[in-house]
């Protein structure tokens, strides 16, 4: 049937399956990348748009980074094989399209020093995982998001003073995990105030340039105990700021979450579809409908 089609319209046939299978079923994009080379020439950048780097994979990796035409299809870039991953300047030099980078604070800054100005510029969006501010964030820069997998009071303290230093952030995001262990002993009404008093504080330093203000809480923190008063603090928090132009949003992610490792082999399956606190996070009114 498809040999009577136009190519055009069989084309993108091909690249609606290939869209679906990148995400669901990625073996199946690999195969359907075989079929001739027409579907592979366009099938390849759906393929390398989100590339994960593992302690599996690391070699395959920088052997696709040395290849200038590919590593110029790659737009998210996921870092987790290890803390220490680095790779020489000339090869990341070549991540030419690079919109968006995740991992280890040393991992993106390795990253980021390689980059020629004309790829820095294309750079938007860097995802942190741990609590540790880049030294240096590039001005084009808008979305940062930090991981918290414990709740401590000076939890967003730095965030505060790196907002003030780095104008250009105007989406902010920090994910807050306190994993499913069973070790739960810490009262729901004071994480919640505490949370709620520093995403307050984080609004103020803030100001007008912050235009989305968004939470992830998983593992416990998404359980009933912690999510009722959540709910409760963040909709009053986002009442009495009714006149503010920035938008505070939440994601109540209810995977279970047990330890570090088991979030980052979560956050490793979210890089690869493109799910992160932005895409998931809703409005406060959403979760009281």
């Amino acid at each position: 049937m498809l040999n009577r089609l136009p190519t055009e319209l069989t084309l993108g046939i091909f690249r609606q399956a290939a869209e679906i299978f990148v995400v669901l079923d990625r073996p199946s994009a690999l195969s359907l990348a075989q079929t001739n080379r027409l579907v592979y020439l366009m099938i390849v950048p759906i393929l390398l748009r989100r590339v994960v780097v593992t302690k599996t994979n690391v070699d395959a990796a920088a052997d696709l980074f040395q290849r200038a035409d590919r590593a110029a299809l790659i737009l998210d870039l996921t870092v987790t094989a290890a803390s220490d991953w680095s790779l020489p300047r000339q090869v990341l030099g070549n991540l030419m399209s690079i919109q968006c980078i995740r991992g280890y604070r040393k991992n993106i800054e390795t990253v980021i020093a390689a980059l020629p100005e004309t790829a820095l510029s294309q750079l938007f969006k860097i995802q942190l995982w741990g609590e540790t501010m880049l030294r240096h964030v590039p001005p084009s820069v808008t979305h940062v998001c930090l991981y918290a997998d414990r709740l401590a009071d000076p939890l967003l303290k730095k965030p505060n003073q790196w907002i003030m230093t780095n104008p250009s952030i105007s989406h902010f995001a920090i994910e807050l995990v306190q994993y499913d262990d069973g070790s739960d002993d810490s009262d729901a009404t004071d994480m919640a105030d505490r949370v709620a008093t520093g995403l307050d504080t984080l609004l103020d330093a803030g100001g007008p340039r912050l235009r989305e203000v968004s939470v992830r809480l998983a593992g416990s923190l998404s359980g009933q105990k912690y999510w009722d008063r959540v709910l409760t603090v963040f909709r009053n928090m986002d009442e009495n700021r009714s006149g503010s132009t920035t938008q505070f949003r939440l994601w109540r992610d209810e995977r279970t979450i047990t330890s570090w490792e088991t979030d980052t082999k979560t956050g490793r399956a979210d890089s690869r579809v493109g799910v992160d606190v932005w895409s998931e996070a809703r409005s406060i009114s959403t979760y009281l409908s």
